[in-house]
Formats: structure tokens, sequence, C-alpha cells
């Protein structure tokens, strides 16, 4: 939803790589494009925008007036063209390969040979990228001092998609400890074999990749862009890579791909580890378990599998969401041994420099609580120390001195988090470091253990007794630690002396935001309205429109909102530039947009009417549904919201106004929608509160889910009417006797009453009894009968009594009148039948009554027949109520509980009178003769004679 539901809060967005492939291998474009998502990213890779849920994009597709707050950044952009224009200048270099960027050799002697099966043939119905994958070998050896990760790919293009894809290879690798070895390139076609590998060939850019999230990591990319491709050929190529980042302290870990998102005919994964070392598997959402053998002091894992079918993720998918099969492998035992390798990485200074002690001092000696004090710290490393990211080798994990990045203003998280750390421990605070992953909320705990599980650094700090996750990279977060928006990734692994295992973040609080709309009408039907919008936005809303309000001037953001209201109003204007108010202590903010509506009320010549609509244009776009409804993936709604919308429209004149309420439940969300108005009618009001409940749906439950969403986005808005009276017929306008409606019931009751007294002169023989004198007479249960025939008497007159309002000519013309505000064609035939029902039911149960008294023969056959009609007609009218009456789930199952009700009570008088032998005895006497029933001779129990 639901941004629908746009709260924001720090991920990142950056293209980066995982520390298994950062540290075995490098990707090739053409291929990896279509691998498996990586998994858990490593924190080398820390940008510093705010993480979007999949539902804010969408809501930035769609237009919202918010778009700007959808794509916050995180921090305040100074110079950001500037930097990436001149770090691109400087570091995008495309060369002829020096000998010293790749070499070429054969394989290495370790590596198994495998061929591609040219003969296999493409599953077409499975082909969505163009290419179908004949082989994806990857082998990885780790010695004594490194490793050597081993990759050979042979792809066929099955297209001229695919021919795109499979002609340009792609090799990426960090010069920094990593060296690049190219060992074929080939082109298959008709049974030739072309060798496409020429040094010359070869260019190695250093495009950095990242630059625009202001990452910098030395990076290189290898290209080879392969001349006459052609559909049908297969490209062939095999490299490898050696070296891995010191960081590290010769320590591994990595995993092993068991499906992409295409097609692969033979997919081969194999691991060479040195016998006698630690090494610990963990396969993922797979059975496949790997052949093992033992040569040379080594320890061989493969897993191969042929014909892998491509898995593909819908889009909506959470960002924790990953169904690819994979298995990990590491020497890490456990959490702590994890803990225990970044715990001297994160050390802090045991003297502070001067430019840091100063600065430290500074914040103490303004005053104040520790609380204070640590919220002067943490705005001080968001505002002052601006995100860059200088991550060249070991600088991908490995955090820069605090006082380094002091003194050049610049650092990426774990520069920042230090930072912060340093100054907090140095104000007597407890604080540490904590590593996080932004997209897992929590799941990277089924995962093993490795420091590639994670791809942000954030502070735990300890302040007055209570415990609060602050993320530096955000923007500067005004107010107190316990108004601002804490840091949120379900699960994070704190550096610290004594951490055995992850610790669990609070989840985030149910955010709020409030629209409270005034459009002021009230000067006449011909002149124009005023719209006022108050928006006031708390917690994380509130930090994104304060960074929307900070990276666009405020002529832009006024004339974005303006667009937003004018696909409602097209002739509105701005009345009054809109103010801002910030209330950082709260960490509040208070946008007030005022605007002028030339033409609120619009004429409709076809209807002869005028017509004016009141809209709900944020809470729309908060009830847009996802794109694809039919899924396996889940759906991803974002944090816990709740979000008001209220409209007060003042109207020139009184207008009759019908109050309305409607509710929307779901697993996922809340929904109320209420029309009120004024004790004079002239002031109307409208209120929506959505309220959601989970972060993501099941890709099962989705279906359900947008229905629910659209059934509230129905029921928004309201339009009112004002006819020109010569349109109306000449009764509509007209008060008094509804002479019409009082013929027609007239006509009815004449009916029933001849039916009834024909029903009453029905006289047919009692049914034998006993003759039991002392069952005979209304005594028991008939007792409790009969008083419910005369209470049903009585009841019914009121019921008719209270209906016949309804039948008034002002509201029977406002109903069943075409045109009118609340005209509906089936009015006119419910009410008249409900005319008829109410006076069929007390014509005859007055007749049934006086059949009751009289203990005529016929009563148990007819009050059979009543009770068996009576429910039956009670369901048919509930079914036609629901058709103009929109009655929310509650109450629709609360009428259909009393018909159940109903039905039950009827079944059982039915029963007592089918069966009860003092009905039998009381109910004998006949209309002709008035004589007690008596045995017939000759005729035996349970049948009767016919008449006479």
């Amino acid at each position: 939803m639901i941004e629908q539901f746009f709260t924001l809060h720090a991920t990142h967005q950056a293209r980066c790589r995982s520390a298994e492939q950062a540290g075995i291998s490098a990707f090739v474009g053409a291929a990896d494009t279509h691998r498996a998502p990586a998994g858990p990213r490593i924190h080398r890779h820390c940008t510093p925008f705010i993480r979007r849920t999949r539902q804010a994009e969408n809501t930035y597709a769609h237009g919202s007036r918010l778009e700007g707050d959808v794509l916050m950044l995180n921090f305040r952009i100074r110079g950001l063209q500037g930097l990436v224009a001149g770090l691109l200048a400087w570091a995008t270099v495309a060369v002829a390969a020096p000998a010293a960027d790749f070499t070429i050799a054969a394989p290495p002697a370790w590596v198994e040979a495998i061929a591609p099966d040219m003969a296999a043939s493409a599953p077409t119905e499975q082909v969505s990228a163009g290419v179908h994958y004949l082989l994806s070998d990857t082998q990885t050896r780790v010695d004594a001092q490194d490793r050597t990760t081993y990759r050979h790919i042979a792809m066929r293009a099955v297209n001229p998609s695919g021919v795109e894809s499979a002609a340009h290879v792609e090799i990426g690798f960090d010069p920094a400890y990593q060296t690049l070895t190219l060992h074929s390139i080939r082109l298959h076609r008709d049974g030739r074999t072309i060798s496409k590998l020429n040094a010359a060939a070869v260019k190695v850019l250093q495009q950095e990749k990242d630059l625009e999230y202001r990452i910098f990591d030395g990076s290189k990319t290898a290209h080879v862009f392969l001349e006459d491709v052609r559909v049908g050929d297969v490209v062939e190529y095999a490299y490898s890579v050696r070296g891995s980042n010191p960081v590290f302290g010769n320590r591994h870990f990595g995993r092993v791909e068991l499906q992409w998102s295409v097609p692969v005919h033979h997919l081969v994964g194999r691991l060479v580890w040195p016998a006698g070392r630690p090494l610990a598997l963990q396969p993922l959402r797979t059975a496949l378990r790997p052949a093992v053998s033992e040569h040379d002091g080594l320890i061989d894992h493969r897993w191969e599998a042929h014909d892998v079918a491509p898995l593909t993720i819908e889009s909506g998918a959470p960002d924790w969401f990953n169904p690819y099969p994979f298995v990990q492998w590491s020497e890490f035992a456990d959490w702590a041994a994890v803990a225990r390798w970044a715990e001297p990485l994160y050390r802090k200074p045991v003297i502070l420099g001067p430019a840091l002690r100063a600065e430290v001092d500074r914040i103490d000696a303004v005053g104040g609580s520790p609380l204070y004090k640590a919220a002067k710290v943490l705005r001080f490393v968001q505002g002052e120390i601006r995100y860059l990211g200088v991550e060249v080798g070991p600088g991908s994990h490995a955090p820069t001195s605090p006082d380094t990045v002091l003194n050049r203003r610049f650092g990426d998280c774990k520069d920042k988090s230090l930072l912060t750390v340093t100054m907090l421990n140095a104000l007597g605070m407890q604080a540490h470091p904590a590593l996080v992953h932004t997209g897992s909320l929590g799941t990277i705990a089924g995962l093993q253990p490795t420091p590639g599980a994670f791809n942000h650094v954030v502070v735990r700090a300890e302040v007055d007794g209570t415990t609060y996750w602050l993320d530096p990279t955000r923007s500067p977060q005004p107010g107190t630690l316990d108004t601002l928006v804490q840091a949120d990734f379900g699960r994070a692994l704190v550096i610290r002396a004594g951490t055995t295992g992850l610790t669990e973040m609070p989840p985030a609080p149910q955010q709020h935001r409030e629209v409270r709309m005034l459009i002021d009408a009230s000067a006449g039907l011909d002149k124009p309205a005023r719209l006022t919008v108050v928006t006031i936005a708390d917690g994380s809303y509130a930090e994104s429109m304060r960074n929307s309000l900070a990276t666009a001037t405020r002529e832009d953001q006024q004339k974005n909102y303006l667009n937003f209201y004018a696909r409602y109003y097209p002739d509105i204007a701005v009345d009054r530039p809109m103010t801002v108010a910030d209330d950082g202590s709260a960490n509040r903010v208070t946008v007030t947009e005022n605007y002028r509506i030339a033409a609120f009320w619009t004429r409709n010549e076809d209807k002869k009417r005028l017509e004016a609509g009141v809209f709900a244009p944020d809470m729309e776009d908060a009830l847009r549904g996802p794109r694809l409804t039919r899924r396996d993936a889940p759906l991803g709604l974002g944090l816990p919201t709740e979000f008001v919308h209220m409209v007060e429209v003042r109207l020139p004149e009184t207008w009759p106004i019908e109050p309305q309420h409607t509710e929307v439940k779901d697993a996922a969300f809340s929904f109320e929608h209420s029309v009120g108005s004024s004790t004079d009618n002239r002031v109307v009001n409208l209120r929506e509160r959505l309220v959601s409940h989970l972060d993501h749906v099941a890709g099962t439950d989705a279906q359900r889910y947008a229905g629910n969403l659209e059934r509230a986005r129905g029921s928004l808005g309201y339009t009112f009417y004002k006819y020109d009276a010569a349109a109306l017929p000449a009764a509509a306008a007209g008060t008094g006797f509804n002479w019409l409606v009082a013929f027609v019931g007239a006509m009815f009751a004449g009916l029933w009453c001849t039916l009834a007294w024909k029903l009453y002169r029905w006289d047919p023989l009692p049914r034998p009894s006993a003759q039991d004198p002392s069952l005979t007479g209304i005594r028991g249960w008939l007792a409790l009968a009969g008083l419910s025939l005369v209470g049903a008497s009585v009841r019914l007159v009121f019921d008719i009594r209270e209906t016949l309002p309804s039948y008034s000519l002002q509201t029977w013309n406002a109903l069943t009148v075409a045109g009118q505000a609340a005209y509906d064609p089936m009015w006119a035939p419910v009410l008249l039948i409900e005319l008829a029902v109410n006076l069929a039911k007390l014509i005859f149960v007055v007749m049934i009554a006086a059949l009751f008294f009289r203990r005529r023969s016929s009563l148990p056959t007819v009050i059979i027949g009543w009770l068996v009609i009576s429910p039956l007609v009670n369901a048919a009218d509930l079914v036609m109520a629901a058709q103009l009456l929109k009655s929310d789930a509650a109450e629709s199952m609360r009428d259909w509980a009393a018909v159940g009700r109903s039905v039950f009570i009827s079944l059982l008088w039915a029963l007592y009178f089918v069966r009860s032998e003092r009905v039998a005895a009381t109910f004998t006497r006949r209309l002709r003769t008035e004589l007690r029933a008596a045995p017939v001779e000759g005729v035996s129990a349970g049948t009767r004679p016919s008449p006479s």
C-alpha cells in the first residue's frame, strides 16, 4: 500500500557487491545480469539515500503531490552534480588494457574442464531475456594464503535481444587486491569455433558505478565488445580472479548460487578447501547436496544440476524477500567470531586529536542533559560531515580514524558511525557501532554468520538508561533522541567485547500523517471557492517533508502541489503562498496551502444542474493498489502508518445530507469513511482514516488486499447537485399527501384481504387426536404462541407507522425522480414491494390470530405455511435492501444473523405444530359445523377421509 505509506528510512540503493563477490570473484555483465540476487550486501557501499519502499516508488510513478517527499535524500545535497562530474572526469578512464590490468593464460591446473553441451535445445517457454545458458561453471579454490575463483560461461542468443547481452563481456575486479586472468573467449556457429580473445580488444575502465551515491572504491571493469554475433550463436568465455580483501585477515566466506532468473542447462558449483581447515556449509532453500571427495590435502565439494528453470520475482516484493536457493560457506563459526573480526577495525582512539577534542569540549561546555548532548553530537556528524566514501581495498570495511574524518569533513557510514561513537564516549556515554543490513528486516538471523551479511553501520547508544539506535548518515534530525526517527533494521551485530549474537532492534513506531482540507463555497453558487490544505507530518513523514523542502525551492514545491490539485480542479490557482511550520522538538512539520477555485460549481447541461465534486487526493494515492495482484512473491507495504484525511465543505445554503459510514477491514489495513453535517446542513464533513497493520502481505493474499483497497477507494469523494427547478417534474418539488402510493397501498390491501378471507373460509377436517380432555385448550406452549401472535400484530402496526414518512411526497420524489441526487431506478419497486409485504404481514397475522383463538382446524396448516414463508420473505427483503443501502460487513453480518435466528425459531415452532398432541386436540373446530372433531370410524390413524 500503502504508499501509499511513503514512510522512508535509511537504506542503500547503491549497486553494492556482496562480500562473497568482493573477495571471491568478479562479475561478468552478460552472465551476471541474469544471476540470482547476490543476497546480503556488505557495508562497503553505504549510500546517503533514505530507502524508498516499492510502494513509495509506485506513488511517485503516479505523480503524487508528495513526490518530493518520496524521493528524499537522507542528507542535504551540496554540489553533488559538480562532485560527480569532477570525479567522473578523473576516475573514468578507457584505454587499451596494459599488461598490468590483466593477463591471458590457460586455466589453473586445479580447474576441472567442463565442456558446454552445444546440442542443448532452448526451453522457449522459459526464455525471457533472449539468452539460454548452456553452462554456468563456478569453481573456487582456497589455499593457505589466498583464493582463486574460476568462471566458465556459455550462452546462446535465441533472439536479437539475446544478441545484445551475449555480445558484451563485462568483468569487474578490484585491482587493490585482485588480479584478473582471461582464459578464453569463443564464438560457436554452425559447428565452427572462432576465438575472440584479443588483448587489444579488451578495454579496462575505471567507471566507479557507485559514484552517483558518493562511493569511490577504485574498482575496474574489463570490457570486450564482440563483433558479428548473430541469433543462434553461442558465446563462451572463461576467466579467473585471484586475491581476497586483506581486511578479512585471510578468512574466507562466500556462496554457491543454484538458480538464476534465466534457464540454465548445466549448472556447476565447486569449492576446493584445505583439509583440516574449519569450514561450515549452510544450504538455504535447496535439497541439493554436494559430492565430496578428498585429494592432495584438499576437500572437493561439487554441486551440479541440469535444466534449472528460471526463477523471477514480481515487482513490489519487499527487499528482504529472496526465494533463490544457494549454499553459504564460511570459516566464521558464529556471530561472535564476526564481532571479534570487526572489533579491532572499530577500535576507538585512546587520545583524541586537537580538533576532535575541541569539538567534544565545545558540545560539553554548552551544558544540558546527556540526552541533549547526545542529540548535539548526532546532529553535528549528520550535518557537518558530508557523505562520501573512499573505499579502496581494505577501506571497503575498515573505517577511517575519527580525527581524519573530522579534518577532511567527509566519510561513509562506518566513518561517521565511529566518529559518533568516539564523541559520545568522550562525553561519558556508552555507545558502540552496530552492523546492520538495510533491507533484511532481521532475516539475516537465518543466514550463515559472515561479514557479508551486513551493508550498513549505525550506532547503539545508552543514554540515561535508555537504548537508542542512531543513524549518522541521515539528514540532521532536530529535536531530542526521544522524538527523532531511530534506525530500525530488524537485527544488528553490536561491535563490543562480549558480543555473542545478533541484537534485536525495536520496530519502528506507527507513523502519523494528517491532511485537513477546508473548501469554503459559502459565498454563493456562482462565486469562487477557497481551498485551504493543512498537512501535518510526524516522525519519518516529518523528516521526509523537511528534506523535501530543503532540496527544492519553495516556488518549485508550491508549483508541484498546485499541479497535484489541478488534476481535480483544472482552474485552481494559488491564493496565498504556502507556509511551513517546523516544530523540531516534536519532530512535526505543518504545511499550509491556500488556493482559489474559480469554478467550484460547474454546469451540467445534459442533466440541467450545477455540480461540485469533493475529493480526497492524498487518500486516493494512499489507497492505490499494486500493479500485480496474481503473484507468488509477497507484496511489500512499508512501515505501520496511520493516515487521517478530513474535508470540511461550507455550503451557500442548506443542503439535504444523508449520513454515511463505510468500513473496510483487511488483515493488512483498516479503513473508515464517514459523511456528516452540521445541524443546519450547511457544513458537510468527510473523514477517512487509514491504518496499516502489516509491512507486507503474502502473494496469495495480494488479490484480496487489492480488492479491499479498491473497495475503500470507491467510497472516497462526494458530489453536490443543484437541479434547475424547470428540469424537475412538477411533483418533484411538491409536498403533501402522496396519492399515488396511497392508491397502490389500497390496491394491495384489498388483494391481501381477499386472499386472507378465502384462506379463513378454508375448512379442512381436523387432524385425528387422542381426545384427551387434559390436552385440549390454549395452555402451555400454545399460550406463548397466542401471545406471540398478538405481539406480532401490534409490532407490525408500529412498523408500518414508522415507514410512512418514507412514502411522503418529498421523500418519494427525492428517491424515485430521475436526476435527483439520491435517485436510483430500484427505489420505486423496492419501496412498493416493502409496502405490499408489510400490509400482507399485518393482514395475514390478524387472520391467523383469528383462526388461533377460534381453534379452527385449518390453523396448524396455515401457521406452518406462514412459518416457512415468512423467513424467506425476510431474506429476499434483505437482499433487495443490500442492493441500495451499502451497509458495512459487520452490519450485514448482524442482519443475516437475525434472519438465521428467525429461520431456526420458525423451524422449531413448525415442528411443534406438526407433532404436538395438544395442537391436534385443540384445533378441531370447523367453520360450517362448529363441532368438536371426533374420531372417524373406519379410518386408521394418520389418514383422513375425503370431504363428503
